[in-house]
């Protein structure tokens, strides 16, 4: 058949002669490209909201992952998708950024996510975040939200590393880059745990040798009239002179320090959130490594079954709800603080039984 060129009308489809709509049936269609639609960072952290909550409530990774294709066209928007997960996880509790993060490991197990990607946007956000972190004055209000944050993006970034074994091979400058950024930042939070025991030193002074233990000690320290937002750095605070001047890393053998009848519920009042915010997990981890450096200071004494004290207590906080369980899994990735290997060492029993408990959550969750 032979075309006739006719007019740009003719050709569009839209004649008024019957005969030419008739041939025009017969000519092949121009297909226009449609124009592609640039998301916005505003429609793509939407869209990001709306999928996490959607994943958060249903625990169904076949189905959002199958929206998060849909939505983001396939691999056009991997790193600004992964970037607005990482940080719609800013200021939420653990559960959610554990949600988030298994969300991102189906994505990349599906071939969904590319190392790369995922390597460029942890590379985007922590460059972000460490300016933040740069800052000298410590009680800046954008530092703390830069420490808060790093925390968040550390716990996301360890926990793909752990589950799929991405590497520092793939994610290159990013993982210097966040624990570089870590370790100094262990420094500063050892500086304010000194700063804290400083501000808090005759109060606690006054509790360690009031010879008061349960409630009574508790309401005391309340009487103290410590603010809600104080109460962690002054529990951390309340450890390290405990276990400076009272030699229980030693003469306790069993570590019922930490029971509720003694110094376990002043603690626990000042420490514990079943599911802690990431500024609680933080103060949770300072006070672990407040006991690991303390055990350290002593060369980890064991018992006179030849168990470790430092397992057993850590055991114990775990057990009368002083420490969470994520706090320990946080506690053995913090590497800068002296005795750290050996506390590992002593301690990787107790880990490795929290680490398969978490498993087995998630394994039932996705059930």
């Amino acid at each position: 058949a032979v075309f006739k060129m006719g007019s740009v009308k003719n050709w569009a489809g839209d004649s008024d002669s019957d005969s030419e709509d008739k041939e025009q049936n017969s000519r092949p269609k121009l297909q226009l490209k449609e124009k592609t639609k640039i998301m916005t960072d505003e429609e793509i952290f939407s869209q990001v909201t709306i999928i996490l909550k959607d994943f958060f409530l249903m625990q169904r990774p076949k189905e959002t992952l199958a929206k998060v294709n849909e939505v983001f066209e396939g691999q056009k928007y991997q790193v600004e998708f992964i970037r607005k997960v990482i940080v719609s996880c800013y200021g939420q509790a653990r559960a959610e950024v554990k949600a988030a993060s298994s969300l991102l490991l189906k994505a990349k197990q599906d071939n969904m996510l590319k190392p790369q990607d995922i390597s460029d946007a942890f590379e985007i956000v922590s460059t972000k975040l460490s300016k933040g972190l740069e800052l000298e004055d410590k009680s800046d209000s954008k530092y703390k939200k830069a420490k808060e944050n790093l925390d968040i993006v550390s716990q996301i970034y360890k926990m793909l590393d752990a589950k799929s074994g991405v590497n520092g091979v793939n994610f290159g400058e990013c993982t210097l880059k966040i624990l570089k950024i870590e370790n100094k930042t262990v420094a500063k939070e050892a500086e304010e745990v000194d700063n804290a025991a400083s501000e808090f030193d005759q109060a606690i002074e006054q509790l360690v040798s009031s010879g008061k233990k349960g409630s009574a000690l508790v309401a005391q320290a309340q009487a103290q009239d410590i603010s809600k937002a104080k109460k962690g750095a002054f529990g951390i605070a309340f450890i390290k002179k405990l276990l400076s001047t009272t030699g229980l890393c030693k003469g306790d053998q069993t570590a019922s320090w930490v029971d509720k009848s003694n110094y376990g519920a002043l603690l626990a009042d000042c420490l514990y959130e079943e599911e802690p915010s990431a500024k609680q997990l933080e103060n949770q981890v300072n006070a672990l490594n407040e006991i690991q450096m303390a055990f350290n200071a002593v060369s980890f004494p064991r018992n006179a079954k030849g168990s470790s004290l430092l397992e057993k207590t850590f055991m114990e906080l775990y057990k009368h709800e002083v420490i969470a369980d994520e706090a320990y899994i946080a506690w053995k990735d913090v590497t800068d603080t002296p005795g750290k290997m050996n506390a590992i060492v002593q301690t990787s029993q107790f880990i490795a039984w929290l680490e398969e408990e978490e498993e087995s959550e998630e394994e039932s969750d996705e059930e």
